[in-house]
């Protein structure tokens, strides 16, 4: 439904989906690059804007395994001489250049000589498979557009693309932008929304409670608690609270009349 609802936005414009190469396989050099800039961004705002909050950005790495522990020296390292904002992006262009070293961009350089399309619009700010393609149409002259994912994106230094124009949800997202990036100048930045969320207007994609019910064999004489999990990171004690939650629906069921039942997103 998400390729259609692109389509249904785009009524006077031709999309093309390009058929891109295979995805490489990580590079060590570029990876520690990225780390370094990422880990070196927060802190830097952390300390422009006296705030720690910026430091619990920083993912966690799994200390017990040495090779995570050598990553960790050598990033720290790498942030001994690259803490100002113009040395840490120096360290994103150095990453950007080993990407454009690689098979994978040259291969998305002909395939966009080939298409030859009008714009290069990437739906993710944080997709870095999606460096070389923008780093290629940028060789080639084509245009790049990027939409700012999710509304806490830009205050974790995941701007890991670097592109002409930026789509953002709100005036808001607007200014963050320009407070986190400076170089982005402000007519580079178009207020749009949120598109993603169009599908949960659409009367066409909804369907019934008994339809739903038939579909996924669930149970119509119960009512449903939908519990939405997410990852580790954002919420790691998700399993104890999934937990109590079913002991508790347990316990109700086995003296209430109204029996509960739950749907784990």
């Amino acid at each position: 439904w998400a390729e259609q609802e692109l389509l249904n936005l785009t009524d006077n414009i031709t999309v093309t989906k390009l058929a891109l190469p295979d995805l490489p396989s990580s590079d060590k050099h570029a990876e520690l690059l990225r780390k370094a800039w990422q880990t070196g961004m927060l802190q830097y705002e952390s300390r422009k804007f006296n705030d720690n909050v910026y430091l619990s950005y920083i993912s966690k790495p799994d200390i017990k395994r040495k090779r995570e522990l050598l990553k960790i020296f050598i990033v720290k390292w790498i942030l001994l001489t690259n803490r100002s904002y113009r040395r840490l992006n120096l360290l994103k262009s150095r990453y950007i250049k080993i990407i454009c070293k690689k098979s994978y961009y040259k291969k998305c350089l002909e395939e966009l000589e080939s298409q030859k399309p009008a714009l290069l619009f990437c739906t993710h700010q944080r997709a870095i498979n999606a460096i070389a393609p923008l780093e290629a149409a940028k060789k080639l002259g084509i245009p790049t557009a990027c939409f700012i994912y999710s509304w806490d994106n830009l205050s974790k230094a995941t701007l890991f693309v670097d592109s002409d124009y930026y789509l953002v949800w709100s005036e808001y997202m607007k200014q963050e932008l320009l407070t986190y990036h400076p170089e982005i100048r402000s007519e580079n930045i178009f207020i749009t929304g949120t598109p993603q969320f169009a599908p949960y207007f659409n009367d066409n994609l909804k369907i019934g409670h008994g339809q739903f019910a038939d579909k996924f064999n669930l149970p119509k004489n119960r009512r449903w608690i939908c519990f939405s999990g997410d990852d580790t990171k954002t919420s790691p004690h998700d399993p104890v609270y999934l937990k109590q939650l079913a002991e508790a629906v347990r316990s109700w069921n086995n003296k209430e009349q109204n029996q509960l039942h739950i749907l784990f997103r």
